[in-house]
């Protein structure tokens, strides 16, 4: 299981154990986690969902996808 923690503005934490491979999206969808809507089912076609990552964990993403550079500008 992989150990995923949203943390979110007002100080609230969700952690969540999520099988490798799932997405952000999805797993907080399931888990009901605030905010998180998931209006496009993960197809990242509505740009609603915004992850702000720690700088100190960038460098484990992968680049960003092709799917991710067509979203209009600010969206990523």
């Amino acid at each position: 299981m992989a150990k995923i923690t949203f943390n979110h503005a007002g100080g609230e934490v969700d952690v969540l154990d999520v099988e490798p491979g799932t997405s952000l999206m999805r797993a907080a969808v399931a888990n009901g986690v605030a905010g998180i809507v998931g209006e496009c089912g993960g197809q990242a076609m509505c740009a609603t969902c915004h992850v702000n990552v720690r700088p100190e964990y960038l460098d484990s993403l992968p680049q960003i996808g092709d799917d991710e550079v067509d979203l209009p500008e600010g969206q990523v």
